[in-house]
């Protein structure tokens, strides 16, 4: 894949900046507070539909502007893709995709493949755990689109299952329920967990080596998913699924009374 040309419009810094880029590299230099973060991250705007540093999309537009502006040009084997992001003060946003409207940034993920390491990549080791799991949730997705696919679903069915759990703390009658949404749960929750676990394997493959050639072999580095189903990292999907049931059944209990 490769970026060909950025255009902002009232973005960040940028009044009005039309860029060309080189095929093979390119380097952006200035001083500090010149807008060269803000340029790489309107190309992660442009393929993920959000900031990597603000939650606020009010934030990119310039100061005394109405809207921001971006379009990147991207070229893949399939094809050119122009990527438009328009985002107003008014929090309305539009995306499109050469000229065809996205209608969520989820549906963007994939379209392109983009890695941004930063100051704040420091907190895949030094911060918490969600962290982590948004980083491989986002790799994942431009990687897999069955992942984003399972994710989403997950996400619907764990917030209707807890919804489930309220109301069975007034009306037990509705416990016969549970079982199909455990059984929905655990099986989303499988297939996501196993992609986590083949993702890490990969990661790590290509990560003792690099370690093993910077450290010259006096370190070893290791990498493991440590999950609430215990130690899972070398077991089948089937047994993943199994300890998933046995977990879930085990707190339901717990959960209701919660």
């Amino acid at each position: 894949m490769l970026v060909n040309r950025i255009h902002l419009k009232g973005y960040r810094n940028f009044e009005n900046i039309d860029i060309e880029l080189n095929r093979n590299l390119n380097i952006f230099i200035g001083d500090n507070a010149q807008g060269k973060t803000n340029l790489l991250e309107s190309i992660f705007v442009s393929s993920i539909g959000k900031s990597f540093r603000f939650s606020k999309d009010e934030s990119l537009i310039r100061w005394g502007e109405e809207e921001a502006l971006i379009q990147v040009d991207y070229s893949r084997d399939d094809g050119q893709k122009i990527i438009d992001v328009a985002i107003q003060r008014d929090s309305k946003k539009s995306i499109k995709t050469n000229g065809l409207t996205v209608e969520k940034n989820s549906d963007l993920v994939g379209m392109t493949n983009i890695v941004v390491f930063s100051p704040d990549s420091l907190n895949l080791v030094k911060g918490s755990p969600s962290e982590r799991r948004r980083y491989l949730n986002v790799e994942l997705s431009q990687l897999k689109p069955n992942y984003k696919y399972l994710l989403t679903r997950y996400t619907k069915i764990l917030l209707q299952r807890n919804n489930l759990l309220k109301k069975m703390a007034e009306k037990p009658q509705n416990r016969h329920l549970m079982p199909v949404w455990n059984e929905h749960l655990v099986v989303s929750g499988t297939e996501l967990i196993f992609y986590r676990l083949e993702y890490l394997k990969k990661i790590m493959f290509f990560s003792e080596k690099i370690h093993d050639r910077i450290t010259g072999g006096t370190e070893k580095l290791t990498l493991q998913y440590k999950s609430s189903l215990g130690k899972i990292n070398d077991l089948t999907k089937e047994e993943i699924k199994k300890a998933y049931y046995e977990k879930i059944n085990k707190g339901l209990d717990r959960e209701i009374i919660r």
